[in-house]
């Protein structure tokens, strides 16, 4: 980069230090972003919103968009601009200094970002033992039987954990209406997060596949791989295709949009029946909100669809995702904000009265004479504006069953993999293992108990590749 040169040459390789340099800047502060927004997401999951329904990432809230644009667009241009003005104004285009300058940024922005999103962890899960292939039960190979079961409602609450029932951290406890003692039910202590289960689609497919979610980029057959992002989990046998064959009539609801990593794909592809998102509640004259449409809404549309449920001459399952309480900020739906609430703690509290509630509309209109509630948090808060109160308890996820019939629990311990034979058991089926997936249930007696260190287990070598794992997407 010394010497004469010409102005045409001088303009094209200020170009690329330009370009160089945006780059470097770019990842540095996207992976300021993706911590920001997210905490510690995986390489895995990072892959998987993008690999899979890439489409689906413009429409998440608008106010993490508009900060994705600011943190990766506007930032960066504009700390490009004033490092290129800089050196234009102390060495011109004909000479410079520090010429390996931008190479060298660029090398710090990429290696930061991977670090950002635990790269080596990544690297190192494509080697060591085949954890899945060790220990997958396969649904379809196990005897499940089901005699005068119990319908199913299902409710995933976002990032909804056990700590916000830390009076000393919140002053008092924010899911009060939601206790186990409350809704008279039950639920276990700890449902821990293992790994491949930290993010929405992932806790989705771990509870009701029993598996983790990893995103299949070294398959061995090329053209599998753009078939993969049309058929989700081919192979692998879900609650809602054990269901489907056991004559249930599967619903799925949630709010925000059905295109987002491969949700709509994921549970119209598991034995749902009808499968409803953003757009279509849009076009039933809900109030577009957040990640599509807030929380009330959601429930108003479940207490719309239950009586034609009823209706039906078969069991039902209407499972439902719900979106106010994600990270960072929380939404704050129209029911929330008319109780007082305007911000993340109070959405928190406000969400889990509106779901108290519906469970009380369920009791009071007879649902629960026939009918098995599950509400779970479907995985540990990201960061949010109080992720360091969070981080001061013994982090767990929150979890509550609630029906007639009297449940022993085995133990106290469960992770994601867990609730799939667990809620089985729960509305009445019979598993002659009391396995399913990498998942035991946690009610009654279990032929072999899970292993007290399965967890330590799971965090070693859960993500290895798995050639098993791959034959499920086949």
């Amino acid at each position: 980069m010394f010497g004469y040169r010409s102005l045409s040459a001088q303009i094209i390789l200020f170009s690329l230090r330009f370009l160089l340099y945006f780059l470097a800047f770019l990842l540095i502060f996207a992976g300021h972003w993706i911590h920001e927004s997210f905490g510690a997401p995986s390489f895995e999951q990072v892959l998987f919103s993008v690999f899979y329904e890439p489409s689906g990432l413009a429409k998440t809230d608008p106010a993490l968009i508009e900060a994705g644009r600011l943190w990766c667009g506007v930032l960066p241009l504009g700390a490009t601009v004033i490092v290129c003005s800089i050196e234009l104004l102390l060495y011109g285009l004909q000479k410079w200094r520090f010429p390996l300058a931008p190479w060298l940024g660029l090398a710090t922005g990429l290696c930061f970002l991977l670090t950002q999103l635990s790269f080596g962890a990544y690297l190192r899960g494509l080697f060591g033992v085949d954890y899945i292939g060790h220990h997958y039960r396969d649904p379809k190979q196990s005897d499940i039987k089901g005699r005068r079961t119990k319908n199913l409602i299902y409710i995933y609450l976002e990032s909804m954990e056990t700590g916000y029932r830390d009076t000393k951290l919140f002053d008092k406890n924010l899911i009060e209406a939601l206790d186990a003692d409350a809704l008279k039910g039950v639920s276990f202590a700890a449902y821990r997060q293992a790994p491949g289960t930290n993010y929405t689609i992932a806790a989705q497919v771990a509870t009701q596949c029993g598996i983790p979610l990893k995103v299949i980029l070294n398959n061995a057959d090329g053209n599998a791989q753009g078939e993969q992002v049309k058929s989700f989990l081919h192979s692998a046998h879900c609650l809602g295709d054990i269901l489907r064959e056991h004559g249930y009539y599967n619903v799925f609801l949630q709010g925000s949009s059905l295109d987002f990593a491969g949700q709509g794909r994921f549970w119209g592809q598991h034995g749902f029946d009808e499968v409803y998102g953003t757009e279509d509640l849009l076009e039933r004259g809900y109030v577009p909100g957040g990640w599509g449409v807030t929380d009330d809404s959601l429930f108003a549309e479940a207490k719309r669809i239950l009586p034609q449920l009823r209706s039906r001459r078969q069991p039902f399952n209407l499972t439902m995702a719900l979106v106010d309480t994600h990270h960072t900020y929380g939404i704050l739906s129209q029911t929330c904000k008319s109780m007082g609430y305007h911000e993340l703690t109070g959405i928190v509290e406000c969400t889990a009265l509106m779901t108290a509630d519906f469970v009380r509309y369920l009791r009071v209109k007879g649902y629960l004479r026939n009918t098995q509630v599950v509400i779970v948090g479907d995985h540990l808060a990201m960061e949010n504006t109080v992720y360091d109160k969070l981080l001061k308890t013994d982090r767990t996820i929150f979890n509550v069953f609630v029906g007639e019939g009297k449940f022993k629990k085995n133990r106290e311990e469960i992770l994601h993999f867990d609730l799939l034979p667990t809620v089985l058991n729960f509305l009445g089926f019979d598993l002659s293992e009391g396995r399913l997936g990498l998942g035991y249930s946690g009610f009654g007696r279990l032929p072999v108990e899970p292993d007290s260190k399965r967890l330590e287990e799971m965090q070693q070598s859960l993500m290895n590749q798995s050639p098993s794992y791959l034959e499920l997407w086949r």
